[in-house]
């Protein structure tokens, strides 16, 4: 059985977002693109068991 693994798309929810300067947002970017490449690279699910996967 194949499992899907979805892309969440970063920079729309950060574009809509305007509690952050420009500055701020583009090192948000960096970093969620670089969590969710690791996500996908393992092929985990969205959500906070694949961040803490991240994190160790």
């Amino acid at each position: 059985m194949t499992q899907f693994v979805s892309r969440w798309c970063w920079r729309k929810d950060l574009a809509a977002y305007r509690g952050l300067p420009e500055r701020e947002r583009a090192a948000f970017l960096v970093f969620l693109e670089w969590m969710e490449n690791h996500r996908l690279r393992l092929k985990l699910k969205a959500g906070r068991e694949s961040a803490k996967v991240f994190w160790t």
